[in-house]
C-alpha cells in the first residue's frame, strides 16, 4: 500500500490551520508508574503526569497533554511540542518475524528508516528502528522498537516527539524500554475474555453549532478545539473523526481551489456536491497507508469551509458512511 511522503506533510496545512507562533513549552515528563495490561500480560512504565489511552489486550498510549492526540492524527507542520509512548501487541503466524512486525508498524516512506539494529528487550534480542524529517516547528523523530518472548505475540513499542523534543525525552524513553515485562500469547488451553472495547460511532446524531456552522455529528462524539480548527471525535479512536476550519477568500472559484489542492496531494478524484445548499467540492485520498482522508469544501458568504474526515480504513464500515452524513450536514 502507498506510504505517506514527506512532501505531504508541507500540504497538510491545507487540511488544517497549525497553532499560533507562541505556543506552550513542552511538557515535562513526570515520575513513572506502570501500566499492567492484565489480557495481553505485558507491563510498561510511563510518565504519570501524561494522559493515558487504553484498550485492554490490545494497546496501551501515553500523551505528554490531551490535545496531543490531535496532532498526531493530522500530523501539522505546525503545531504543539508533544510526544507519546503506545505499546501494541499482535499476533503473528509461524511464518513471520520480527521484520514483519516492523514492516507493518511503519507509516511513512522507507526512506525515512533507518536499518534495525539489535535492542535487549526483557531479556530478549528484540530490533529498533528510528525515523525523522523536518516540519516547521523543528524535527519529527520516532523508535519503533519490536521484540517477541514466544514467536507468537509481537509486542511493538513506539516513542514519538514533535517539535525537536525527542532529545529532552530520550532519558525517560531509554529507562521506559528498561521497565518492559513483554507479554505473550495465552495457552490454548486458557480462557481468555474478550477485552472491552470503547464504542464506535453511534448512527444517532445530534446537532452542534460551530462558528458560523451547525453539523450533525455522532451524539457519543464530542466537540474539541485544535488551533484554528474543531474536531468532532469518539472515544474509540483518535484517527476517525470530522474536523471543521474556516477562512475568509476573495476568491469565486470554489472548484479551482479543490482543484490546486488535489493535485498538490497528488489525487484527481474530486466530486461535486452540494452542502447546506451551497457549491461544493469533494477531495478524496489516503492520507496515510492505513488512514483514508476526505476533504470538503465549500464557501458561504466570503468564508471557505473545510471539512476533513479521517478514518481507520480497518475500520470503514464503522466510520464511512456516519462520518460522511455528518461532513455533508453543515448547515450555515
Amino acid at each position: 500500500m502507498k506510504k505517506i511522503t514527506i512532501s505531504l506533510f508541507a500540504l497538510l496545512a491545507l487540511a488544517f490551520i497549525s497553532c499560533g507562533e507562541d505556543g506552550p513549552e513542552a511538557p515535562e515528563a513526570g515520575e513513572l508508574k506502570t501500566y499492567k495490561d492484565d489480557a495481553a500480560k505485558f507491563s510498561i512504565d510511563y510518565p504519570g503526569n501524561w494522559e493515558d489511552n487504553k484498550l485492554e489486550g490490545k494497546q496501551f498510549q501515553a500523551f505528554s497533554m490531551p490535545e496531543a492526540k490531535g496532532r498526531f492524527t493530522s500530523f501539522d507542520t505546525k503545531g504543539l511540542p508533544v510526544a507519546r509512548v503506545s505499546y501494541t501487541v499482535m499476533i503473528l503466524d509461524s511464518t513471520q518475524d520480527l521484520q514483519k512486525a516492523l514492516d507493518t508498524s511503519k507509516v511513512f516512506e522507507p526512506e525515512n528508516y533507518t536499518a534495525p539494529v539489535d535492542i535487549s528487550v526483557d531479556g530478549t534480542t528484540g530490533k529498533k528502528i528510528t525515523y525523522g524529517f523536518p516540519l516547521s516547528d523543528g524535527e519529527f523523530n520516532g523508535e519503533i522498537i519490536v521484540a517477541t518472548k514466544d514467536n507468537k505475540l509481537y509486542n511493538i513499542i513506539k516513542f514519538e516527539a514533535f517539535a525537536g523534543t525527542m532529545e529532552q525525552y530520550k532519558p525517560s524513553f531509554d529507562k521506559i524500554i528498561k521497565s518492559v515485562k513483554l507479554g505473550v500469547a495465552p495457552d490454548q488451553n486458557v480462557v481468555v475474555g474478550e477485552a472491552e472495547e470503547l464504542p464506535p460511532p453511534s448512527k444517532t446524531m445530534k446537532t452542534v453549532k460551530g462558528n458560523g456552522y451547525s453539523i450533525s455529528i455522532p451524539d457519543n462524539f464530542e466537540a474539541i478545539q485544535k488551533g484554528g480548527a474543531t474536531m468532532y471525535a469518539g472515544e474509540r479512536r483518535g484517527d476517525s473523526y470530522v474536523s471543521v476550519s474556516s477562512s475568509k477568500t476573495s476568491s469565486k472559484n470554489l472548484k479551482g481551489t479543490a482543484e490546486r489542492n488535489a493535485k498538490k496531494i497528488g489525487t484527481d478524484k474530486i466530486t461535486k456536491l452540494k452542502i447546506g445548499g451551497q457549491e461544493a467540492y469533494l477531495v478524496s485520498y489516503d492520507a496515510t497507508a492505513k488512514i483514508h482522508r476526505d476533504i470538503y469544501y465549500v464557501i458561504n458568504n466570503g468564508i471557505l469551509y473545510q471539512i476533513v474526515v479521517d478514518y481507520f480504513k480497518d475500520e470503514a464500515d464503522l466510520y464511512k458512511s456516519v462520518l460522511s452524513k455528518s461532513a455533508t450536514s453543515l448547515k450555515f
